[in-house]
């Protein structure tokens, strides 16, 4: 800190750099339509810092929007909140008129729903889900929805009396299960079988929340029909053949599998003076060999590989202190592709060129982030996420940054109904005389109408006013040097109602 101190002060930038030195995490929150139709921005959060969710923009024919559910936890619409990691908020829906063959699960024992029909003797339940799956409403061999049913190893078609490694019978790794290898195929017949991960992901967008079946405790989903069903927390089965944890935690096997990982539904309840309440719930590797539960769906086929979505991310700088100023040692790119989806390779593509993306970069599986040096200055370089699987190539958007005057606008701050508080650093100040420089805002991004100019000699800050309550404002920062103007990525924010 001594050192970072005498360099601001032979510099006089104490702000900027200071900025450089320590500048707070960033995190992206993506809103989903989950079924319904319309766009809405993505929104940024800084780490710490509390602020107001963008207003629900989406709508959908027949339904009512009620709120936001990420990671299974329910939020209002406009609700203030930190976030600590990037997430996505999926729109929540309440049908305006209950179909015939459902309850809406809302009776006073917190009861699921009774079932919609059967299917080679088995009783099923539609959560009106985008994606149509039927959703069994009890577990493998089991004959209530409170029922534990039976536990399986993943791939193994039979309970066992122990679960350990050297009685595991199934190493293959496929992307999904085939028929032969899925438990609840293989017992309930064709047409049922083991969640994927991406029916489960869809299934946690509902509704949850925890409630006591037949003294179970577990969770009740609900879908965006009304209609429901009950996950008892049927603990799992390890060594010793017992159950572990039952009627506190839930584990429920997918079929998917990626890299020899195998993801499955996890859940925590803990009983509070105040009632049982969900601690954890999550999609997340599970030990492959132990006794788990199994949950079956029914659609008319089994699932296929398909090329992977890819989205491209954002662009970042890494700074290197040299001689008296920060100067851009590399550029980060990030992006994502679907999960379990058989990826082998993936990667980003670049250049200077959009129609010629000449150079590539190969990322290992496990990271998201891509690393770019050896750039020119002054330069318009442009970049794509790409993934790869037994199927094609799937591509992201194309990106753009510029080398040279380099901008990072910090998250708003000190938001009121008609007030922001805006703040910038520039990475290299000292290559050349800023000559002008400020932000840009307004309530659309593709319109930044409102321009704020700062003595090129002060601070890059400014405080936004005449703001309207409860209203979506964008905003960018540029500076000029001899080499041109340069911009920051535009950050979102939303004032607070009155």
């Amino acid at each position: 800190m001594k050192l970072c101190l005498k360099y601001i002060l032979g510099l006089s930038l104490f702000a900027i750099i200071f900025s450089a030195c320590h500048r707070p995490e960033t995190y992206i929150i993506t809103f989903d339509a989950n079924g319904g139709y319309g766009t809405m921005q993505q929104q940024v959060f800084t780490e710490d810092e509390q602020q107001a969710l963008t207003r629900n923009a989406f709508s959908r024919d027949g339904y009512t929007f009620s709120g936001w559910n990420g990671n299974g936890v329910n939020y209002i619409d406009g609700q203030m909140i930190t976030i600590t990691n990037d997430m996505t908020l999926y729109a929540q829906w309440t049908s305006n008129s209950i179909p015939s063959g459902g309850s809406g699960g809302s009776s006073s024992g917190g009861g699921y729903t009774p079932s919609n029909g059967q299917i080679s003797g088995h009783e099923y339940v539609d959560l009106g889900l985008p994606s149509g799956t039927l959703w069994a409403t009890c577990n493998v061999g089991a004959n209530i929805p409170s029922g534990t049913g039976y536990y399986y190893a993943w791939g193994e078609t039979a309970p066992k009396t122990q679960y350990n490694s050297d009685n595991y019978l199934y190493n293959d790794n496929p992307v999904f299960l085939p028929a032969t290898a899925d438990a609840a195929t293989v017992n309930w017949g064709s047409g049922w079988r083991m969640p994927t991960y991406q029916e489960m992901q869809e299934l946690l967008r509902c509704s949850t929340t925890c409630t006591k079946q037949n003294d179970m405790n577990g969770i009740l989903i609900t879908g965006y029909n009304g209609n429901s069903i009950f996950l008892p927390a049927a603990g799992c089965q390890t060594y010793d053949g017992s159950a572990n944890w039952d009627n506190l935690y839930g584990r429920y096997w997918t079929s998917s599998c990626e890299n020899g990982h195998v993801p499955g539904l996890y859940f925590e309840l803990h009983n509070y003076s105040s009632g049982i309440e969900i601690d954890d719930l999550e999609l997340d590797w599970l030990t492959r060999f132990y006794g788990m539960s199994i949950r079956p769906v029914w659609t008319s086929s089994r699932p296929t590989i398909t090329i992977p979505t890819v989205t491209t991310g954002r662009y970042y700088y890494n700074w290197e202190f040299s001689g008296d100023a920060y100067d851009v040692d590399r550029v980060n790119i990030d992006g994502s592709y679907s999960e379990y989806t058989g990826v082998s390779t993936w990667g980003f593509r670049y250049g200077t060129n959009s129609d010629n993306l000449s150079y590539n970069i190969e990322i290992d599986l496990d990271e998201n982030r891509g690393y770019l040096s050896g750039l020119a200055e002054n330069t318009i370089y442009y970049y794509q996420a790409y993934a790869t699987n037994s199927v094609g190539t799937g591509y992201g958007a194309i990106k753009s940054f510029t080398t040279g005057i380099t901008i990072v606008l910090n998250n708003a701050s000190n938001i009121t109904s008609s007030e922001a508080n805006v703040s910038a650093y520039i990475n290299n100040e000292n290559a050349s005389t800023i000559s002008a420089k400020g932000f840009l805002y307004g309530t659309s991004e593709y319109n930044l109408s409102q321009t704020i100019e700062i003595d090129p000699n002060n601070d890059f800050s400014a405080t936004l006013t005449g703001l309207t309550a409860g209203t979506t404002y964008y905003c960018k920062a540029y500076a000029t040097n001899s080499a041109g103007t340069g911009y920051s990525e535009v950050i979102s924010f939303t004032t607070s109602s009155r």
